[in-house]
């Protein structure tokens, strides 16, 4: 990760502050080992203006675009800066694919370009990312570090018929512990659990907690590759030479990759409905997901046009020809037929199951898909 960043040390006034942001930013930037590329900030017209960052960041896309370092696939500039359009069109040419992404559904710049999120930065920048509780993408960093953590008791719930309470940890994990496990407890209240298991809120993996160390020790949570996509809900995997089929939306993981899913065993504690239920996909998308359009929150997908549309939701379908939709937004105001977009798919209660799938448009056309 390289980031142009403008300087005006000895300075005063509005340059002084605007030099102190940015030498904290850049004091963040070096913790990540990123390199930063130092411009100038000077006043102009009454103006603060940043000068060679734009010329730093081109010259070292170029470089990219001509050596091409081992693992480089795609390069997306985090900018809304026009300036930097003819640098992304010159390593487009010498076969870098590379994007401009900015968070402002509105950007309305003539290259390939994607909406950015908090958690795509997030995802981009190779930090944990902060998942919406609506998305079928789990965190579950509680399963690789199960405690004993401090939890804070949310308030009193059910889940998989057992009476409790849900709880909430500094990570922003989400968990349960069953009353006859833990007793009678306040709102409010700190708990010490092991997070031992996982349960499901709706579509949403929670942690199960337990008071002790002394946790059931069943084979749950497996690490499995998808076969193959039945059709937009449903994929198939085999666990133990069986072949298993369970719930994993279109979007959220597909053909070779591998998820963490939860099996129903005999004797099991949380009454699981389902021979397997679906926690989350293993790994952060890749360079070539970037390269596909994969550049936004919850897990991006390249969907085809069927046919042409203006506004409105438009019939499409993935690589394997499941059908989808795809609804029109900001960045993407127009559908042509056959074209290719990036399409994020929106949570499962905001839409009709019954429907094939409805995703969010967070791309303009993927000229390199057609």
């Amino acid at each position: 990760m390289s980031v142009g960043i403008a300087f005006a040390p000895g300075t005063s006034g509005p340059l002084l502050a605007m030099h102190e942001e940015n030498d904290k930013l850049a004091d963040v930037a070096r913790s990540y080992s990123w390199e930063v590329m130092e411009g100038l900030l000077r006043t102009e017209d009454g103006q603060v203006r940043e000068k060679m960052t734009d010329t730093h960041c081109a010259l070292k896309l170029a470089e990219l675009a001509y050596e091409r370092p081992a693992g480089i696939e795609a390069a997306v500039m985090l900018t809304r800066d026009h300036d930097l359009v003819p640098a992304a069109a010159f390593a487009n040419s010498r076969g870098l694919p590379t994007y401009l992404a900015s968070a402002d559904p509105a950007d309305t710049r003539p290259a390939p370009r994607f909406h950015l999120t908090v958690p795509t930065l997030r995802r981009v920048c190779g930090q944990a990312p902060t998942i919406d509780v609506d998305s079928l993408i789990a965190r579950t960093e509680f399963l690789w570090d199960p405690g004993p953590h401090t939890w804070t008791v949310v308030g009193e719930g059910n889940l998989h018929r057992s009476s409790g309470w849900f709880l909430e940890h500094a990570d922003g994990w989400r968990g349960f512990a069953a009353s006859s496990e833990v007793g009678q407890v306040v709102a409010g209240q700190e708990l010490v659990l092991i997070s031992a298991d996982v349960g499901f809120d709706g579509s949403v993996p929670v942690a199960w907690c337990w008071p002790t160390a002394d946790t059931p020790g069943f084979d749950y949570i497996r690490d499995v590759k998808i076969l193959r996509r039945e059709d937009s809900k449903k994929v198939l995997a085999e666990v133990d030479e069986v072949d298993m089929r369970f719930t994993c939306q279109l979007g959220v993981a597909e053909k070779g990759q591998r998820v963490l899913v939860r099996l129903r065993r005999s004797g099991d504690p949380l009454k699981q409905d389902g021979a397997a239920r679906l926690i989350g996909p293993l790994a952060k998308p890749s360079g070539s997901h970037l390269h596909d359009g994969r550049v936004a929150s919850r897990w991006p997908t390249p969907l085809r046009v069927l046919k042409a549309q203006r506004g409105s939701v438009a019939e499409v379908v993935d690589g394997e020809g499941i059908p989808a939709r795809l609804a029109a937004s900001q960045i993407a105001k127009t559908f042509e037929a056959g074209g290719w977009y990036s399409g994020v798919l929106r949570p499962p209660d905001a839409h009709r199951s019954t429907r094939a799938p409805l995703f969010d448009a967070v791309s303009t056309r993927l000229m390199h898909l057609d």
